[in-house]
């Protein structure tokens, strides 16, 4: 793996600004379920906006907590942003979201899982804030048998903006709801840049079910570029003044290759952290790029950005 030293500031866009840094890169608390939307309050939600938001209480260092939102539209994507507050002049105070998931049961009622860490040394709090973005397409797979790990690409995306995937699913029964979580996620560039993502997802449940994969596009704000980056290459990209607070976020990725090669990439660790700013809270957004190694397509012509998106 290489990673390169430098940090640089870039200009301030919106209500928010971007920071390029490339560098090396206990208890759990209890679960509780946040309440669904009924049926009045689903029919005058905006396409994309905020559903809920919530305040975790205070988590130890390592501390895990749950929520769920349940009688999630079929139609809908969802997406968790952090504000952690609690922060001293010494220590940060940072929050991740560590894993997220969708079951159905067996009358069809969908629900959207969602699990954040402390993953910072202070025990401290934040505002969870849950987000919805109406899908604009999807694919049917399966059905599945428990603990299949599949994998798929998606079109090719439209320029400018970056995919939010959701799932909904077939063949819960009254003993078992049908459960899968995405697991991997390649921003995948052919030989004329063009965009093909591929993912994978785990059949989590105990019965045989079919799932359909949602994707929403959500609407790129920022870009930053990595310049060329070589096989192995991380780089870590920070939003300072993330604001507003209640808005959350997608990552993406832009590529271009100079000598026909095929680039790939991850999209790692996607992380929020309050620091003090002098006596001022400020929200930063803390996310990772690496290109892939990849053995098929070897080469050193590709040079990525990383994208931010918005989901308000």
């Amino acid at each position: 793996m290489r990673v390169v030293a430098a940090r640089t500031r870039i200009a301030g866009l919106l209500t928010g600004g971007l920071v390029l840094a490339t560098a090396m890169l206990g208890a759990s608390g209890a679960g509780a379920a946040a309440t669904g939307t009924t049926p009045e309050q689903r029919a005058t939600t905006p396409s994309n906006a905020k559903v809920t938001s919530l305040w975790s209480g205070v988590l130890q260092p390592g501390a895990t907590k749950s929520w769920h939102w349940n009688n999630a539209p079929t139609g809908r994507v969802y997406n968790v942003g952090l504000s952690p507050s609690g922060a001293t002049t010494t220590k940060m105070c940072q929050f991740e979201v560590v894993k997220t998931w969708y079951e159905t049961t067996h009358t069809g009622e969908r629900e959207f899982y969602w699990r954040i860490k402390n993953v910072g040394s202070l025990a401290c709090g934040a505002t969870v804030v849950l987000t919805a973005v109406v899908a604009t397409t999807s694919q049917d797979w399966g059905p599945f048998a428990p603990g299949v790990d599949w994998g798929f690409s998606l079109p090719w995306t439209t320029p400018g903006t970056a995919a939010l995937l959701g799932l909904t699913a077939t063949g819960a029964q009254p003993s078992a709801d049908c459960r899968a979580a995405f697991t991997e996620h390649h921003h995948f560039f052919n030989a004329s840049s063009k965009e093909l993502p591929y993912f994978r997802a785990l059949h989590e449940g105990t019965v045989k079910c079919g799932f359909s994969v949602l994707v929403g596009e959500v609407p790129v704000v920022a870009e930053v570029p990595l310049g060329p980056v070589t096989e192995g290459e991380v780089h870590k990209v920070v939003w300072n003044n993330a604001n507003p607070l209640t808005d959350t976020h997608v990552i993406g990725v832009d590529s271009a290759s100079s000598d026909g090669t095929y680039c790939i990439y991850d999209i790692g660790r996607q992380y929020y952290r309050q620091r003090l700013n002098g006596r001022v809270p400020e929200r930063e957004l803390v996310f990772t790029v690496e290109r892939v190694l990849e053995h098929v397509w070897p080469g050193e012509g590709c040079s990525a950005t990383a994208q931010l998106a918005v989901v308000k």
